[in-house]
């Protein structure tokens, strides 16, 4: 019966049998594939000969088998995984597998969420490296790190897609976070330029506008009307950034004309 297997395989590791105590401990495994001691005296018979396809295969299962709430302990496995899959197995898309695993557990696992990423980033996997990103920004609460996750999701989405509506996007939501930020402001204006989307670019140029002064201020507020005139097709936007040009210089010539004209 499965005891006196196990006594067996006890007594023929202490006497050194390695090779009898291997035999035992496999046939005992195909009964009890779950049994801790089975699992620990073979990982150590794999591990003295190097046996790493058959370590990572129960250390899997093993995590695999354990029940959900023991999160501790299944990271713990999934842990001494990876080290067996990057420098005995060299099997990359298993790291990459086995990092998720432990974010699906714990979300806020800042070792595997940086090691997670840093993998993508060295093998080129882009689109996911940005759904690890956005799952992030679900899961943070600080608004600073929101802030960073966005800013590293527009980067990639301009530099390594071209898709600058995506881009856009985060730095909306960047802006949102932090009003404040002059960098933000002008990148913004830089690709709404670039879009041509010319309603957006008069909102956040008024934005730039707060952080200028003086005769700096004056020189780009005229600019904007005069291109609020020209391009953007409610008049309204126009009538507002002109009368406030008046309101700064009364006699500016081009205002009045702009005015008169709308």
């Amino acid at each position: 019966g499965q005891e006196s297997k196990r006594r067996t395989a006890r007594l023929a590791r202490e006497r050194g049998n390695e090779d009898r105590a291997l035999a035992y401990w496999q046939s005992l495994r195909k009964e009890l594939p779950t049994d801790s001691e089975v699992q620990s005296n073979l990982i150590e018979l794999y591990e003295a000969t190097g046996k790493w396809h058959q370590v990572a295969d129960i250390l899997r299962s093993r995590a695999d088998s354990l029940p959900a709430e023991e999160v501790e302990e299944k990271v713990a496995l999934y842990n001494r995984l990876i080290p067996l899959y990057t420098e005995k197995l060299n099997m990359e898309a298993k790291v990459a597998s086995t990092y998720q695993a432990i974010l699906a557990l714990q979300p806020g696992n800042e070792e595997a969420f940086t090691a997670l990423c840093s993998h993508y980033r060295s093998t080129n996997r882009f689109p996911d490296l940005v759904k690890v990103l956005k799952a992030s920004i679900a899961a943070a609460e600080e608004p600073q790190r929101r802030y960073d996750l966005h800013f590293e999701i527009a980067v990639i989405m301009e530099e390594n897609f071209s898709n600058a509506t995506e881009a856009m996007k985060n730095y909306e939501a960047m802006l949102e976070i932090a009003p404040e930020d002059l960098s933000v402001v002008r990148k913004l204006k830089e690709l709404y330029e670039q879009r041509r989307d010319w309603n957006s670019y008069v909102d956040v140029a008024r934005r730039e506008l707060d952080f200028l002064e003086g005769d700096e201020r004056f020189e780009q507020l005229r600019k904007l009307a005069q291109l609020a005139f020209e391009n953007v097709r409610d008049p309204a936007a126009g009538v507002e950034l002109w009368k406030e040009v008046r309101a700064t210089e009364p006699q500016d010539g081009a205002a009045f004309d702009a005015l008169m004209q709308l």
